[in-house]
Parts: C-alpha cells; sequence; structure tokens
C-alpha cells in the first residue's frame, strides 16, 4: 500500500492512495497503539497508475475465464467472446461483485451451442413424463403438459438464454389449464329447468349442486392459473306471456339460480346478470351461464338449462 496523502479533519485522520491487485483492505486493528479504529478513515483507489496487464490477469483469474474465450479491455469494460459453457455464461451474466478495475461484462461476442443448452436445460430443470424437448433449424422447443409450477420455473429458466439462443415454450400446456377447460366444457352440458314462474324443478336440485362443484373447481384453478372470471347469468322464457312479462321473469329466474348457488358456497361475486332486454325467447324454460375469462383467455361455455314447453 502507498499513502499518497493524509490530512487531519473533524479528529479523523484521512488517508489515500494506492494499493496492489492482491491486497485486501481491511481497515486498522480493533487495538492499536495510537489510533483508535473510529479515528481513520482509509480511501484507497484501487488500481490508480497501475498496470493494465495486472487487472487483466486478475479479472481472468476471479472470474475463471475460460481459455476457449477471447477477452480484451476497453476503458473499465471486459469484453469476452467465444463460446463458454452454458453454466459459465449464466453465472457471468448475473454477476453482481466485479474485480477491482472491472466496472462492466461485455457478453455481445459470446455464443452458446445449441445442444449444451438443450443438455444443460434437462440437467437443471429435468423435463416431466408428458414433456418433450426438440432441438432443429428453429432453436429448442418444448411441448405436451406439466404442472403450472414446472412451467414457471422453466419459464425463469429461459429467460436467462434469451439474447443467445430460442427456445419456444408455446406448445407446453399445464395440466391445470387443461382441466380448467375440461369444466368450462362440462359446464356448458348442464342445465336447470324451470316449472312455471320462477320454481326450479326438484329433478334440477341434483344439476344445481353439480354445479355447484363445478363451479367452485374453476375458481379454484382460476387462482392457481391467476387467470379472473365472471360467470353471467341469464334467464329465459318461451314465447308465452307479454314482453315485458317475460323479461321480468327473465330475471326472476336468474335471480333464484344466483341464490340457490350461493347456498352451495360458490363465490357470488363472480356472478353478473345478464341484460334481459337482449336476450330471446326459446323454446324452453331455463336459467343458463355464461363463464368467461378476463385475462390471457376468452371462453364461453353457455350452460343449457332446458326444459319442455309445457304453458
Amino acid at each position: 500500500v502507498k499513502i499518497l496523502n493524509h490530512y487531519k479533519d473533524n479528529g479523523i485522520w484521512h488517508l489515500e492512495g494506492l494499493k496492489a491487485p492482491e491486497v485486501s483492505m481491511i481497515g486498522l486493528p480493533e487495538e492499536s497503539l495510537f489510533l483508535q479504529q473510529q479515528q481513520v478513515n482509509l480511501n484507497l483507489a484501487a488500481f490508480q497508475g497501475m498496470d493494465e496487464a495486472v487487472v487483466l490477469q486478475r479479472a481472468k483469474n476471479l472470474l475463471v475465464i475460460p481459455k476457449s474465450l477471447t477477452v480484451s479491455k476497453q476503458g473499465t469494460v471486459l469484453k469476452l467472446s467465444g463460446k463458454p459453457s452454458p453454466s459459465w455464461y449464466l453465472d457471468a451474466s448475473k454477476r453482481n461483485s466485479l474485480p477491482d478495475g472491472i466496472s462492466q461484462l461485455d457478453l455481445e461476442g459470446i455464443i452458446l451451442d445449441q445442444q449444451e443448452v438443450s443438455v444443460f436445460l434437462k440437467q437443471v430443470l429435468a423435463p416431466p413424463r408428458d414433456v418433450k424437448l426438440q432441438t432443429g433449424e428453429n432453436g429448442i422447443t418444448y411441448s405436451g403438459t406439466a404442472s403450472i409450477d414446472w412451467i414457471n420455473s422453466l419459464q425463469s429458466l429461459v429467460a436467462q438464454f434469451e439474447s443467445k439462443q430460442v427456445i419456444n415454450i408455446s406448445a407446453l400446456q399445464s395440466f391445470e389449464q387443461n382441466r380448467l377447460n375440461e369444466l368450462l366444457q362440462e359446464l356448458g352440458e348442464k342445465y336447470i329447468d324451470f316449472e312455471k314462474g320462477s320454481n326450479i324443478k326438484p329433478e334440477s336440485e341434483k344439476v344445481l349442486l353439480q354445479t355447484a362443484m363445478t363451479l367452485s373447481e374453476i375458481e379454484r384453478l382460476a387462482a392457481i392459473l391467476e387467470k379472473d372470471y365472471e360467470v353471467i347469468v341469464a334467464g329465459y322464457t318461451d314465447e308465452a306471456g307479454t314482453n315485458e312479462l317475460n323479461q321480468t321473469l327473465r330475471k326472476a329466474r336468474a335471480e333464484v339460480a344466483i341464490e340457490k348457488l350461493g347456498l352451495y358456497g360458490v363465490n357470488q361475486n363472480r356472478f353478473v346478470l345478464a341484460p334481459v332486454e337482449e336476450l330471446s325467447s326459446r323454446d324452453y324454460r331455463q336459467a343458463g351461464f355464461t363463464t368467461r375469462m378476463l385475462e390471457k383467455i376468452s371462453t364461453e361455455n353457455p350452460v343449457n338449462s332446458r326444459s319442455n314447453p309445457d304453458r
């Protein structure tokens, strides 16, 4: 260590100067013959006036730079080019602390081998049985079905290679999404029958319970997939009666269906009444549901709740 300047200010000694690359500054010992630790401020600027070759060699050693890479230094920027291993590239791209005299790593010249990246991905995050990984001219492609947690983990891993390798995961489907699609389809196959007026037929009570269970499962899966949705409830009438009377009856049937499902624990905040004036008459009396996803997907599955028009 070479002291170039020293001065005292407000009772504190300030030391300024240079240090060699291999020197680590740890301050004064806790017990000193002449000075207390809090009375000295060490301000030793590293590498001012030091040999550039020393800085470069120290950087190579600390970063464990492979011999296959070409290394150069422009100012305080270390430029690297060549084909390192995927693991070395990730370590270098995420490195927060750099050797003294280096302020930035320039990795633009780094090229990653597709096959090596493919092997690395398999080792870090082994694909489930139903997932296939293929390499080709279009890059690395994942396809198949896995849990949403595994897909999210893969997405985070793949993002780290975004500028160096084409990795396509758009063909992946989650078990949770597939199950949600099945439930939406299942919901569309259920129906609720009404007597005259807004009385639900006894045989439809079982359908109501099944519908409530389906909607509760949709609620759970939507939360896992971080998707919002609403259930549009529409009551329908046959052609008997005036339009004004039928609009009132349509609303009443929709509200009865919502109330009944609420008794089974369905989240009633999801329900939205369909505008009765936009609904047309049908050949059967019913209450119907349309599930509309509000994020990422938009799927509409009406529940055709039919009954015979026994006027």
